[in-house]
């Protein structure tokens, strides 16, 4: 098996993709990389900080502490 590695205008890549998933699925397997718009931002993993963020910990009853912080938007 080959890779082939294409580089598609956006309003040709539908088309294109449509095209390919018509091949039978044993012959051809495609691989989508979404190529992200600004090289300056990359997905993270938010998982890798499951128990290490400790911002809120002090926070007793979240719920009320959310009404106090959104009570400055009522109309009361």
């Amino acid at each position: 098996m080959k890779t082939l590695h294409l580089k598609v205008e956006n309003n040709l890549y539908g088309t294109l993709l449509a095209m390919l998933k018509e091949l039978p699925d044993e012959k051809i397997k495609i691989i989508e990389h979404k190529q992200e718009k600004n090289n300056l931002y990359k997905a993270e993993d938010i998982m890798k900080y499951a128990g290490k963020i400790t911002s809120f910990t002090k926070i007793k009853d979240p719920v009320k502490w959310q009404r106090e912080i959104r009570s400055e938007w009522d109309r009361e």
